[in-house]
């Protein structure tokens, strides 16, 4: 780039310009990295030789502001030559990939210290840059693209969903069956789902090549080479590149490759489907950049799975990808689905909704059409063709079919699907920033607060906050934030957030409770409990607003009357935990600590925030050793609640204290042990410590030398009536093995080389690391100090929130030819989650051990049960002692099942044969069973499957349930 057509360096002269060509360097970002943060102090000067960095900030309760969008030769970070000593006053990412000619900040401060002219020019231009900015109307970037929809020689045909299960494979399969049966055009199916190839197995491919060798063959003689000769033909006018036989393949397939695919594809096929993974990274990105059509597959069945959608959408969007090219469509729609309801949920248009399927599994090589082309699924696929793919040679589906009355009423359906297609053109200038209706965050404040409750703080405020991207007028989730903000005692942004709220809703009554107890205004006070109380006389049966009126009172100091009001809602619902809770804290105030003691130890499915609350009553009524295990506890299950580190570090230093006076003391007694008042002391402090029947002992030793010794003999008695303290004893020193620990801050110490290994490792090598449950992955280039001492130290956290069970997968690949040098699975253990860190030896020799490769791989496998209702059995009803059970019959491992960190609507199960010599977790062709059963050991939910090589070569299989009439009965 010439840096004299650049505004910036207009007014220099050639020497000059080569000056400062002298101290540029060039920097090369892909789609969605940073530039630079907010905060951040660096002085680099920025020219955008190619691509497009958008400037932007974000405060939680404003969300994210799109400052501008630097384009082919603006600069930005100049301000930097102003203010020497200030940080970045926003941040900067990029919006595609893009070339950057970076000016180094010290080199530049030198050069206009050594050449004063360029100092005078360059003050002069940014002056005016500083005044123009001053004026800037902050606008979003352009997002309106036009894409010409009409039909080209090939049609580049994407199906994709935010997540795998949501019946894209589905859609993908039975589409490329339509077109190439009943309009006779020559189409390739591209199964680029890498990691799991559902197409390729419901097509019922079995071929020894797959996407890897054929693009092998590209790379070695691209002149010769032919797709058409080298896809898997299926039928006369089907082809597939089928997807990697194993994980082990899928890290072998770059964008670049695809590229070269599709464009040879273009000679050869009418019509290009490609099956997509659920992975937004940048071989998606390329699909998405050269389809002429994207059917995008949505799950309406909770919000947590729509909120995965609007991300999608929201990348979407900050990619400028062109509106018309997304055609939604719903998936297992049901007689109240309307395309006109989620208009309010997504910025895009629905086009229309999908059928269930009933009874349908997929199952090898046979896709939906084949087990019935005639019915209302393929006949919904029928009016798309027609209609988005402009096929009208298709035949016309008959309209008067249910399902077409269930979806488009009376109306025509073609028109329906037209209308809704014009709306994909919209107005010249408006914004397709995806933005959720304020009135429809009910079930995202339900799943903020579900995380809230159970005091997992960290991801609460991060979902939170996620959300807010989307929402940023919405009361409730200001509210919300502010009482996070509480928690972790940061007043004056809480006092700011639930100001934020009153002003979007001013009802909202819980927000003015906390504006009354941190202003002290009565009139906020006065206005919560008015807005409240007409709100229940409206809906007197709706528990949520009877324990907000409680804690209104509750945090306002009026205990008594608010431990009315959470009685009223256990009364209707003795499992309401929340309002357990609640009362328990009102129960504290008032002096009836034994009674929230009893209380909250009686509740079954205890978490951080429950033994944070029984910390703090025992702490208050003085049982500090009880309040040490409680907040033990809660730092077992989440080392980072807000508050805990302080208070164990106080009673760990007292317990160690103590105990320097117990050995004291215990000395006095063995040289003195005639007198009661040293046997007394020595329990009172044993009964301190936690040490009950040490201190029992004690008092009855003292009463042995003196029966008329009356403090003895009161304290003995009081101990051995205090059904509190065997009650807590008994909950807070229990086995906790079972206790599932997570953390998003995980360090890996990877070792490959072992004493006596001779290996040779590449110049250039890469280290890939995958966790089997959320397919997340993570890559880091080998340096050659790493691979000479063998050994890797990695920050994990790039793959989000991990669990004890988690399997991840580690491996080194070779960078030029992708070979995978070494392998091996991991499994997480709670004490590595505790500690932050986890050691792996990389040791397993794909190329040596391969003969022993199945067995040695599945020393673990997870299995994923998909079931919403009864993954809230187990979470909901945890009191009512519902659990989930996997057995494998070949082997006899067992497993239980919890819930999905990160997806609540899951049900995990990892089988661990780690210590069991000789035997897999699971082998192709094993039979496990999954039960879920209630508190009567009674079966409300059963199912049993078969393990296949790909799931065993994946390390996992996910199930989806059909419920039970008892299992619905009891969700």
């Amino acid at each position: 780039m010439d840096l004299q057509k650049i505004e910036l360096f207009s007014s220099l002269n050639p020497t000059e310009i080569a000056q400062i060509n002298s101290i540029a360097r060039r920097l090369h970002l892909t789609r969605g990295e940073s530039v630079f943060n907010e905060g951040d102090f660096e002085k680099n000067i920025y020219i955008v030789e190619t691509g497009q960095v958008e400037i932007y900030k974000r405060t939680p309760l404003n969300g994210e502001q799109s400052m501008a969008v630097m384009k082919n030769g603006d600069y930005f970070g100049e301000m930097a030559f102003f203010e020497k000593a200030a940080t970045r006053s926003a941040s900067a990412r990029t919006l595609q990939t893009t070339s950057l000619i970076v000016i180094e900040g010290p080199d530049f401060e030198k050069l206009i210290h050594n050449y004063p002219s360029i100092s005078l020019k360059l003050l002069a231009t940014l002056s005016q840059r500083l005044r123009d900015t001053n004026k800037l109307i902050i606008t979003g970037p352009n997002t309106a693209v036009t894409i010409s929809t009409a039909k080209k020689e090939c049609q580049m045909i994407t199906v994709a969903s935010a997540k795998d299960g949501y019946g894209k494979t589905t859609f993908a399969t039975s589409l490329a069956r339509i077109l190439s049966t009943e309009l006779n055009k020559k189409v390739l199916f591209l199964d680029l789902d890498l990691y799991f190839g559902g197409g390729t197995h419901l097509l019922g491919v079995h071929s020894p090549r797959s996407i890897v060798d054929i693009t092998n063959r590209y790379r070695a003689d691209e002149q010769k080479f032919n797709l058409l000769s080298e896809s898997i033909r299926l039928s006369e006018n089907l082809f597939t590149i089928p997807a990697p036989r194993s994980f082990l393949e899928a890290e072998q397939i770059h964008a670049t490759d695809i590229i070269k695919l599709l464009k040879e594809a273009k000679k050869h096929y009418d019509y290009v489907i490609t099956d997509t993974g659920s992975i937004f990274d940048e071989n998606l990105y390329t699909v998405l950049d050269t389809s002429d059509f994207v059917f995008f597959i949505i799950n309406f069945a909770s919000l947590s799975t729509i909120t995965d959608n609007v991300r999608f959408f929201h990348g979407i969007s900050k990619l400028s990808y062109p509106r018309e090219r997304l055609i939604l469509l719903g998936n297992n729609i049901g007689p109240d689905f309307t395309t006109s309801k989620t208009s309010r949920v997504f910025p895009y248009p629905v086009i229309g909704g999908l059928p269930r399927i009933p009874d349908f599994e997929p199952q090898f090589g046979k896709p939906a059409y084949d087990l019935n082309p005639t019915s209302p699924y393929c006949e919904v696929l029928r009016l798309l063709v027609r209609n988005v793919l402009k096929e009208v040679n298709l035949k016309k589906p008959q309209t008067k079919s249910n399902i077409f009355s269930m979806l488009f009423g009376e109306k025509d359906p073609e028109q329906v699907i037209n209308l809704q297609l014009s709306q994909l053109n919209p107005p010249p200038g408006s914004s397709f920033s995806p933005i959720i209706n304020p009135r429809d965050v009910r079930s995202q404040v339900k799943y903020v607060r579900y995380n809230l409750l159970f005091g997992y703080i960290e991801e609460a405020k991060s979902n939170l906050l996620s959300f807010m991207e989307y929402s940023q007028s919405s009361a409730p989730l200001c509210e919300l934030l502010g009482e996070i903000f509480l928690v972790e005692e940061k007043l004056s942004e809480a006092l700011e957030a639930f100001q934020k709220a009153i002003s979007l809703d001013e009802n909202q009554h819980v927000a003015l409770g906390y504006l009354s107890h941190l202003s002290g205004s009565k009139e906020s006070f006065d206005r919560a409990i008015a807005s409240v109380e007409a709100k229940i006389a409206a809906n007197p049966n709706h528990l949520d607003l009877i324990n907000d009126y409680g804690k209104i009172l509750m945090i306002n100091e009026h205990h008594e009357e608010a431990a009315i009001q959470f009685k009223k809602a256990l009364k209707a619902n003795p499992n309401y935990l929340e309002a357990k809770l609640n009362l328990a804290i009102c129960l504290a105030k008032v002096g009836k600590s034994e009674d929230a003691i009893e209380m909250l130890l009686g509740v079954e499915n205890k978490n951080p925030r429950l033994f944070y609350t029984l910390g703090e009553i025992f702490y208050q009524s003085g049982r500090l050793y009880l309040a040490y295990k409680s907040y033990n506890k809660a730092s077992t299950l989440y080392p980072s609640y807000p508050g805990l580190r302080p208070k164990l570090f106080e009673l760990t230093g007292y317990l160690r204290k103590l105990d320097t006076v117990i050995d004291l003391h215990e000395k006095f007694v063995n040289t003195s042990p005639k007198f009661p008042d040293l046997h007394t002391k020595l329990a009172n402090f044993y009964h301190l410590a936690g040490k009950s029947e040490l201190a029992m002992t004690q008092f009855k030793k003292a009463l042995a030398i003196n029966p008329n010794y009356k403090e003895a003999k009161l304290k003995l008695d009081a101990l051995q009536k205090d059904s509190i303290w065997r009650l807590a004893k008994q909950h807070l020193e229990g086995d906790a093995s079972d206790v599932t620990a997570s953390t998003r801050s995980l360090k890996a110490v990877i070792n490959f080389i072992s004493g006596d290994d001779n290996t040779r490792f590449p110049e250039e090598a890469v280290l890939h690391i995958k966790n089997v449950g959320t397919s997340k992955t993570i890559q880091k280039a080998l340096n050659a100090t790493q691979l000479e001492a063998g050994s890797a130290e990695l920050d994990l956290s790039p793959l989000g929130l991990l669990a004890t069970q988690d399997i991840l997968l580690f491996q080194i690949a070779e960078v030029k030819s992708g070979n995978v040098i070494r392998f091996a699975p991991h499994y997480l253990e709670k004490d590595e989650i505790l500690a932050g860190r986890c050691d792996v030896d990389l040791d397993f020799d794909l190329n040596q051990e391969s003969d022993g490769l199945v067995e040695h791989l599945t020393k673990y496998f997870l299995v994923r049960l998909d079931s919403k209702k009864l993954a809230d059995l187990l979470v909901t009803n945890g009191s009512g002692g519902y659990k989930a059970h996997l057995r494998n019959e070949s082997n006899s491992l067992e497993a239980i099942g919890y819930i999905n960190p990160e997806n609540d609507s899951q049900i995990n199960f990892v089988l661990n044969a780690s210590t069991k010599s000789g035997i897999a977790a699971a082998n192709p062709g094993d039979r496990l069973s999954i039960k879920v059963v209630d508190h009567k050991k009674d079966a409300v939910f059963s199912t049993d499957f078969t393990v296949t090589k790909s799931d065993v070569l994946n390390f996992y299989k996910t199930i989806t349930a059909q419920e039970s009439a008892k299992a619905k009965e009891a969700s």
